[in-house]
């Protein structure tokens, strides 16, 4: 029994960690007025634009001040995340969703089109 509720939490805690890994095929980033400020699917843009975005930790302090959408085309369809310049981001949904910051904004943005 000990052994069983042991690899139920080691289950729930891997899922929990890897739950905002993101692979996705396309970008598309839009500014506060909805403007398209970068849309690819380079390969290799796609490619270092998904190392960065998935390099983040949790961040549980103010709320960020999100100005731009970004949009990935990921294999399950469509995820849209909230983002600021700052490097802040957060899954776009009705229900309350964890802050994330960008360890690498400056590359990110840069890479993104975001100024």
């Amino acid at each position: 029994m000990k052994t069983i509720i042991t690899v139920v939490f080691v289950a729930m805690y891997l899922t929990a960690c890897n739950n905002n890994q993101v692979s996705f095929s396309g970008i598309k980033v839009f500014d506060s007025q909805f403007n398209v400020a970068l849309e690819t699917d380079d390969k290799d843009t796609i490619n270092k634009l998904e190392a960065l975005f998935n390099d983040k930790t949790e961040f549980n302090e103010m709320a960020p001040d999100f100005k731009y959408l970004i949009e990935l085309k990921t294999s399950g369809g469509t995820e849209r995340w909230r983002y600021s310049r700052k490097g802040y981001i957060q899954k776009y949904s009705k229900e309350d969703q964890r802050i994330f910051a960008l360890l690498d904004k400056d590359q990110f943005n840069k890479l993104a089109h975001i100024n």
